[in-house]
């Protein structure tokens, strides 16, 4: 009895040490491990320009997941000077060379201002406290552009959404017909993009912005339950050379309906009078002079591989 007694004595002190010693979590806003983004994200810029298959892809999270992830940000944006978020592409190494079939995903890096030369000045974070932990929650939906729609991200829908209304939009305003436009170019069953390989690894954006949309989600009064993150391809039309022909994310904030998670068009600015929205940085960090927005969620951030960490 008493070898008994001593051995779980050691096995609990062990435990206790092990459980006390790890106080830091080594992952992606969004729960994933350090290790496993990181390769993820390798993956993806070693196969991407070689897949040709269709790239219809977003993924959703819950208003649940929004609310840890913006507790964690909240409870670094001093600490940490977090001063955005970077959203990747990744991938699990598809096992062969010649025209392999990428199964993509969506993940978000918190970001904080770093000073390196020939690197991004919003350099990844991924040291959180324990305390903090954020559910994975639902997986990226790749190539299922059909059933998506139906469930509501109807940014796949081929027929014209009806016209959106903002009196007030944001600096870089965006329509939903141009970011519908955008998003139906990577759908399957018609896109003209869609069998081309994705050029962007990872955009990124500025907390101001984030902080703003995640309160418009956690905001009880407004109805919402959740941010769809679409892949997209730009175009011309909207005066930017420099994203000509590039794969984009699209944010969009949901809502319920049933079971199914909606897209939300609406202007967010007249939801909430405090939301971040001038590119000159008026309510928090200076942005990007190519920021703009989009009713109900926007796009273009600080592209990789032109800008990366």
């Amino acid at each position: 009895m008493s070898f008994i007694f001593v051995m779980a004595v050691v096995l609990s002190s062990c435990f206790l040490s092990r459980y006390y010693s790890k106080k830091t979590a080594y992952e992606t806003l969004d729960g994933l491990s350090q290790s496993t983004a990181m390769q993820q994200a390798e993956n993806f810029k070693t196969y991407a320009a070689k897949d040709m298959h269709y790239k219809s892809v977003y993924r959703w999270y819950s208003k649940q997941q929004i609310k840890e992830m913006d507790k964690l940000l909240t409870s670094e944006a001093t600490s940490k000077q977090v001063d955005g978020i970077r959203v990747y592409l990744g991938c699990d190494n598809p096992g062969v060379v010649v025209n392999p079939k990428l199964n993509n995903m969506i993940f978000l890096v918190p970001t904080k201002l770093q000073n390196i030369d020939g690197h991004s000045r919003h350099g990844d974070y991924y040291d959180h406290p324990m305390s903090y932990p954020v559910t994975t929650g639902e997986n990226t939906v790749d190539d299922n552009a059909d059933a998506s729609e139906s469930h509501g991200a109807t940014l796949y829908s081929l027929p014209a959404l009806p016209p959106e209304s903002c009196s007030n939009p944001g600096d870089h305003y965006i329509n939903v017909a141009q970011c519908q436009q955008w998003v139906a170019k990577r759908r399957e069953n018609g896109g003209s993009a869609a069998a081309t390989p994705i050029n962007t690894y990872s955009e990124w954006y500025p907390y101001c912005f984030i902080k703003s949309l995640f309160d418009a989600i956690l905001d009880g009064k407004n109805n919402l339950d959740g941010l769809r993150i679409y892949l997209g391809k730009g175009d011309l039309s909207v005066g930017l050379e420099s994203y000509k022909d590039k794969d984009l994310f699209i944010l969009v904030p949901t809502y319920p309906k049933g079971s199914d998670h909606f897209d939300y068009y609406q202007c967010l600015e007249e939801l909430e009078p405090k939301f971040c929205r001038k590119s000159n940085g008026t309510n928090a960090i200076t942005m990007q002079p190519n920021f703009r927005w989009m009713m109900g969620g926007y796009d273009n951030g600080e592209m990789c591989p032109n800008s990366c960490n």
